[in-house]
């Protein structure tokens, strides 16, 4: 990534403003083992208390980069209860990177949000109506069936 993603100016700003960035030769210690990381390129997206909250791994192309970003941010979010800042990251996530493929997951993640705000089952039965409608055949679609009911 260091050749096309890295150095793009989207990703540098995108970097800047919302992620603090830690480079760590894969054959060093102790962090790529305490962290598990395996291959090059891996980006694992922590908290401050070092709790991993997403995983990237692989290369990704700017706009496949940022949206996984956006979402291990909003997953980050969300697992610290942080309910609208979280709704707002994914929100963002939905609106300018619906075509990638962390777009499917923050849709999921989207109803996940409303119905922990809400309580009210209805929320997730909207979140797989919206699955079904933009994204039919993600894996994000199927683990939403069960609410095709709800």
């Amino acid at each position: 990534m260091d050749a096309v993603t890295y150095p793009d100016e989207h990703v540098i700003e995108f970097m800047n403003e919302h992620i603090v960035p830690v480079r760590v030769n894969i054959s060093s210690e102790p962090l790529p083992q305490q962290f598990n990381v395996q291959w090059t390129p891996t980006l694992v997206l922590l908290d401050t208390e070092q709790k991993e909250h997403h995983r990237i791994v692989g290369w990704l192309a700017t706009e496949e980069l940022i949206a996984s970003l956006f979402l291990g941010i909003g997953k980050s979010q969300l697992d610290h209860g942080e309910l609208s800042t979280a709704a707002t990251t994914l929100d963002r996530l939905l609106a300018d990177y619906a075509a990638t493929d962390a777009a499917p997951e923050a849709q999921y993640l989207r109803g996940v949000v409303a119905f922990k705000e809400t309580g009210d089952l209805q929320a997730l039965k909207e979140m797989r109506e919206q699955l079904v409608a933009k994204y039919p055949a993600s894996e994000w679609t199927k683990r939403a069936s069960v609410y095709q009911a709800a």
